[in-house]
């Protein structure tokens, strides 16, 4: 059984999903003053984001070691 790459980065981008919908609740949260939500919680998620999608969108480079 080959492994297929297209298939690696599913996870990644439910990360970067999940913490988006995050994102939302926690904008929702702050508008309706719900309850206190910290500046670094909105920035802890921005890097998830972030991190997650530029994880899975960066080309990876070819191993030539093992040619």
């Amino acid at each position: 059984m080959t492994f297929n790459d297209t298939f690696a980065y599913i996870p990644l981008f439910a990360a970067a999903a999940a913490a988006l919908i995050i994102l939302i609740l926690l904008v929702v949260i702050y508008k309706k003053n719900t309850a206190r939500v910290s500046f670094t919680a909105f920035l802890a998620d921005a890097f998830v984001i972030a991190g997650t999608v530029m994880a899975a969108s960066l080309p990876v480079p070819e191993d030539t070691t093992s040619k």
